[in-house]
């Protein structure tokens, strides 16, 4: 599995999804989101992954991959 970190904007409505807290903020600005890096990072390590704001949702999620490969996938690289 891989950690996946989800940020949903109130107002718009919009979802954004991230590979770590840092690179929301490569994205979004420290004012859209609400809030500064550490406090989403100390919230959401005591609050089972998830912060909120007026402005956001933020939430640790987890992608579910397969390590099997598809047949006809593995035929096409020969």
């Amino acid at each position: 599995m891989r950690k996946v970190i989800k940020v949903y904007f109130k107002e718009t409505g919009k979802e954004h999804l991230f590979g770590s807290y840092a690179a929301i903020f490569d994205r979004f600005s420290r004012e859209e989101i609400g809030a500064v890096i550490n406090s989403i990072w100390n919230i959401t390590s005591k609050n089972n992954g998830r912060y909120e704001n007026k402005k956001v949702v933020i939430s640790k999620v987890f992608l579910q991959s397969s390590n099997k490969r598809i047949a006809s996938v593995k035929n096409k690289k020969r």
